[in-house]
């Protein structure tokens, strides 16, 4: 009872110590917390303020009116102070604009020193006021513009306001709290705080204080003897203190103490009393029943002791039964163990018993069959010696589940053999318990090696059968999609071409609904010729079939080409390029075609992506030895989880019906893969969505000068184009009757006499009528094609013997191979599908300038024509 109580009234001493430790601890945490949201708080409004559009703007007259009306919104700010740099004061609102000296408002330039350095937010120490009551704190903030430092701008905070975070907190009578800045000064106390304020604080500051400090011995001012638990401010750097009186600790474990040993010398004396009464009546018998006990250990028991207690008698009597019943069960326990033997020793399964250590204590032959050693052997290993490395850790574990649980398990495991050879079994494990406590294991093992090796097989073909069927249906679900999307989109500006097809068979009058169907039906042609470029370009990447013609160029010149080429669709989305060109990039190895393309997907999606009054920019800077080119836009941006496979063929931020821009996600993988063959690199970066996004292709400079720069595609006006054909006999050969007529149109309006012809038969009687100046045909036609056709074609001018005839093939077969078959046949330029007229124009004008030897220009050779962006 002394002990048990003794026990209590610690334990209770010690709860209600642990109990004051522990609210202590919190409510320092607390008041670290809540000067962290304080100050965060400040920190945020006084970035708000720093975004002012009269400080971006200058405006300090403005700005200061700005800035006296925050502090007039906040009760404990005393002043607002604005710092360039150099620490000189450019505005505060306690003093006149014009009147401000060289120094920092009061002085304190530790923490503008630090913000500056930092760029981060700085809380400096307490500065003394006019009076105590008036001391304060500067939270400072510098202001940037773009990664350039501008301002510093600083909020003079009241020291009350962190007495107020004291005073929240409700400190009982046995509690208060201090607050301690890094200078180890008092910035508030919850107790007469103008007593207090700027002293240095009695209670040392950790360097690091743990979130679980545990509370320190100290004194207060007054002398008197405290506990005390401090928390670090995060933001700010300081340290919240709450203090206890060691009195209010320890006074009741002393009052406790006292209470025990009273009551606990009282108990003790009345306990040796009535053990020294009862004893003597107790121990007598018993010492005579001890002696009959040991003489029925020996087996020596013939007579029963008498004793004058009856419980003692009654034991006496129990003894000699139990000697008795001990014989008979001698005789049938040898008796069933040796019919047990036999049993295990005939058994098909492996029988083994264990300690619970992984002792082996027992084995059958069965077993020793099955780990491939004598007995003798066995019993002198553990478990650790015979099962597999892999599985003894689990092994392990089963042993110990099973001691301490007794519940039977049932697993599958492996042995190790002498030659190395791995057997599996399976093995059922008991546990046995002896003289009522948990005493060995029983454990009965199969050997399973083969079904494992099966199940292994069944299991291996199972997942190839998985994986197959996974990616199966992975790509299936890629290739429905991806039709759906490309059906999709080629149908779109199908509709819109046929919807104003109807519109212009109406005969409309209005010039303005002409031009509007004209431009319409022009750029939906022009969209679905890109889309099915898009698509060849992609197909000759993967085939490994895409040429390119690699010379030295000036990046300057593809960049104003791609430019000037969606300018026009900046204009009438109302953004704004900016172009930032360092003249000191030298020239590249590159195909100028390819480039553009690059670029122009580029721009597409920036433009497509940036909503109106947006910007884009183009910038071009040198990088070591290579030349770095950056898209940047102020656009919805690119999602995390999107931005890393944003260069993936078929890949779409949105591939739903309801999304807001079309196309099949082809022009950025075709852009990844054109500069990579070019030697370079690029990537997209984006903050995140809403935020813009940064499009960045690196590309090796060239090592040597740079060559005639590429030539651009100059565009005429109409009234340049009535002449630059004026007397040329142009046969043209299509079995498109559309193509035909509108071919001849625009041929006819640049002063060529054209012939047209629907098939090579048509094609041979004009030739017997006129010989042409120039040959322009399509490929693909019915009965005989345009490769038939030039064949006979230059035979035929063999026989009229007025030289060679320039040939152009106008033709949708578009991929690499059909351009070597069409000119390896005869023709001289190949030139693919859609085309715009003025296009067709300068081409033929191009032949025809080269083809005559008397011009002082040798004739043309075949080449192949790609009609790009700029077209």
């Amino acid at each position: 009872m002394v002990v048990f109580t003794a026990w209590l009234s610690m334990s209770l001493s010690a709860e209600r110590r642990s109990t004051v430790e522990r609210e202590t601890a919190d409510s320092a945490r607390a008041v670290g917390n809540n000067i962290d949201r304080e100050l965060a708080a400040v920190v945020g409004t006084l970035n708000i303020l720093g975004m002012s559009r009269n400080l971006q703007a200058g405006d300090l007259v403005r700005f200061r009116d700005d800035a006296e009306r925050r502090v007039t919104t906040q009760s404990h700010w005393i002043a607002v102070v604005l710092s360039d740099p150099s620490g000189r004061e450019l505005m505060n609102t306690r003093r006149p604009l014009a009147n401000h000296p060289d120094s920092v408002f009061e002085g304190d330039r530790e923490s503008l020193i630090r913000a500056m350095k930092t760029g981060l937010p700085a809380v400096g120490g307490l500065q003394p006021g006019a009076s105590p009551a008036d001391a304060y704190f500067a939270v400072r903030v510098p202001v940037f513009e773009d990664v350039r430092l501008v301002y510093v701008l600083s909020a003079m905070i009241s020291a009350g306001n962190i007495r107020d975070i004291l005073v929240e907190q409700k400190l009982t009578a046995e509690r208060f709290g201090v607050v301690v800045d890094p200078h180890g000064r008092i910035v508030a106390h919850s107790e007469a705080h103008a007593e207090f304020v700027g002293k240095t604080s009695p209670y040392p500051v950790s360097p690091q204080v743990s979130p679980t400090q545990i509370w320190t011995g100290g004194v207060d001012s007054g002398g008197r003897a405290v506990y005390y638990t401090q928390a670090r401010s995060n933001v700010s750097g300081w340290t919240a203190v709450a203090v206890v009186p060691a009195l209010v600790v320890d006074q009741p474990f002393w009052r406790s103490v006292r209470a025990v040993t009273t009551g606990g010398l009282g108990f003790l004396l009345l306990g040796i009393l009535a053990a020294t009464i009862l004893g003597r009546r107790i121990t007598g018998p018993i010492r005579v029943l001890a002696g009959s006990a040991y003489e029925l250990c020996s087996g020596r028991l013939t007579r029963r002791p008498r004793s004058p207690v009856a419980e003692v008698d009654a034991m006496s009597e129990a003894l000699l039964h139990a000697g008795l019943q001990r014989a008979d069960a001698d005789r049938n326990l040898r008796d069933r163990e040796e019919r047990l033997s036999a049993i295990v020793d005939q058994a098909t399964a492996g029988i083994v018993q264990s300690d619970l250590t992984g002792r082996l204590t027992f084995v059958n032959d069965r077993f020793c069959e099955l780990v491939q050693r004598p007995r003798e052997e066995v019993l002198l290993r553990r478990v650790e010696d015979i099962v597999h490395s892999d599985d003894l850790r689990a092994f392990r574990d089963i042993l110990r589940d099973l001691e301490s649980t007794g519940r039977s398990r049932t697993f599958d495991t492996r042995f190790v053999q002498p030659s190395g050879r791995v057997v599996w079994a399976n093995v059922s494990i008991s546990r046995i318990r002896e003289l009522g406590q948990p005493g060995s294991a029983l454990a009965v093992v199969t050997e399973i090696t083969d079904r494992k090796a099966v199940e292994a097989e069944r299991a291996a073909l199972l997942a190839r059968e998985r994986l197959a069927r996974s990616e199966a249906e992975k790509a299936n679900q890629a290739k429905d999609q991806f039709l759906a999307t490309l059906s999709h989109e080629l149908r779109t500006p199908l509709n819109s071409l046929r919807l104003w097809a109807g519109v212009l068979r109406q005969q409309p009058l209005d010039p303005a609904t002409l031009a509007k169907a004209v431009d319409t039906i022009d750029r939906n042609a022009a969209l679905q010729a890109q889309l099915i470029d898009d698509l060849l370009d992609i197909s000759r990447i993967a085939s490994g079939k895409l040429r390119l013609e690699m010379r030295p160029l000036d990046l300057r010149s593809v960049i104003e080409s791609a430019v000037e080429t969606v300018r026009a669709a900046a204009d009438d989305k109302g953004l704004k390029i900016a172009r930032a060109l360092d003249s000191d990039v030298g020239p590249i190895m590159g195909d100028a075609t390819r480039l553009q393309q690059v670029l122009w997907n580029l721009l597409t999606n920036a433009l497509k992506f940036t909503p109106r009054g947006g910007r884009v920019e183009v910038l071009l800077r040198r990088r070591g030895g290579h030349a770095e080119l950056r898209v940047q836009d102020t656009g919805q941006g690119i999602a995390p989880d999107l931005l890393p496979r944003i260069f993936d063929r078929f890949r779409q931020g949105d591939s739903s019906t309801t999304r807001v821009q079309g196309g099949l996600g082809l022009g950025l993988a075709i852009a990844r893969q054109l500069v990579e063959l070019h030697g370079g690199g690029i990537k997209a970066e984006s903050p995140g969505e809403g935020q813009g996004t940064t499009m960045t292709v690196v590309l090796p400079l060239a090592h040597r000068a740079v060559g005639e720069p590429a030539r651009s595609s100059a565009r005429h006006e109409p009234s340049e184009m009535t002449s630059i054909l004026a007397g040329v006999r142009v046969l043209f050969v299509d079995d498109d009757a559309d193509a035909r007529e509108a071919c001849a149109m625009s041929l006819s309006w640049a002063g060529a006499s054209v012939v047209t012809a629907a098939s090579v038969a048509e094609a041979l009687r004009a030739l017997q009528r006129e010989w042409p100046d120039v040959l322009v045909s399509d490929i693909g036609m019915p009965g005989e094609d345009g490769l038939s056709l030039i064949g006979r074609f230059r035979r035929l001018e063999l026989a009229h013997g007025g030289g060679p005839v320039p040939a152009v093939a106008l033709t949708a077969y578009a991929s690499d191979e059909d351009a070597v078959r069409i000119l390896a046949a005869g023709y001289q330029v190949h030139v693919k599908k859609p085309i715009e007229p003025f296009v067709l124009v300068d081409i033929l004008a191009d032949v025809l300038d080269r083809r005559a030897p008397s011009s002082g220009s040798a004739a043309p050779g075949p080449r192949e024509h790609e009609n790009d962006p700029a077209d």
